[in-house]
C-alpha cells in the first residue's frame, strides 16, 4: 500500500508531467556534458575541469546524501519555505516567475558551481511551484524531492562513471 504509486499519482497527468521534468532535466545535463565533451576537442579545458569533478572519489555516504539528504533538505529549504514564504507577501502573488528565478538563484548560490546549477534550480522551483497550484503542497514536496533525486543520480552517473570515456 505505501509503495503503491498511485497514492501520490492520483492523476495521470501528473505522471506525464514529471516525466517531462525529469526529461528536461535529462536534456539540460546531456547538452551540458556535450558542450563540455565538444570544448575538450576544440581547447584545452583543465581550467575548468575541476569544476566538473571527475575525480570519482564517491563512497556510498556520498551518494547516500546526494540522492536521499539533499534532496530531502535542499527542497524544504529552497524550494518549500522559499516559494510559499515569498507568496505571503502580496505582490509576488501575481508575479509567480519572481518566486521561482528567486529560489533557483539561491539554490544556485549554495552549490559549488552556480552556473551549472541554475537550470536545475529554475525546472525544480517551477515542478513545486506547478503542483503546489494545481495539487497541494506535500504532493509538490515529494514530486520535487524525486526529481531532484533523479537529477543527483544523472549527475552522478555521467560525471564520476562515464565522462572519462567521453574525455
Amino acid at each position: 500500500m505505501f509503495l503503491n504509486p498511485d497514492r501520490y499519482f492520483a492523476h495521470k497527468k501528473d505522471w506525464f508531467i514529471l516525466s517531462v521534468f525529469a526529461g528536461l532535466f535529462l536534456l539540460l545535463k546531456i547538452i551540458a556534458i556535450g558542450l563540455v565533451v565538444l570544448a575538450s576537442k576544440l581547447t584545452d579545458i583543465s581550467d575548468i575541469m575541476p569544476l566538473i569533478d571527475t575525480d570519482g572519489q564517491w563512497d556510498e555516504g556520498k551518494l547516500f546524501y546526494a540522492l536521499v539528504f539533499a534532496p530531502l533538505f535542499e527542497t524544504l529549504v529552497f524550494q518549500f519555505l522559499i516559494i510559499k514564504g515569498l507568496f505571503y507577501i502580496q505582490p509576488l502573488k501575481k508575479y509567480p516567475a519572481v518566486a521561482i528565478l528567486i529560489s533557483a538563484i539561491v539554490f544556485s548560490l549554495v552549490h559549488n558551481n552556480p552556473f551549472t546549477v541554475i537550470f536545475a534550480g529554475v525546472v525544480l522551483a517551477y515542478n513545486f511551484y506547478f503542483f503546489n497550484k494545481n495539487r497541494s503542497a506535500s504532493f509538490a514536496y515529494r514530486s520535487t524531492v524525486l526529481l531532484h533525486s533523479f537529477y543527483n543520480l544523472v549527475t552522478y552517473l555521467i560525471t564520476h562513471r562515464y565522462i572519462d570515456v567521453l574525455l
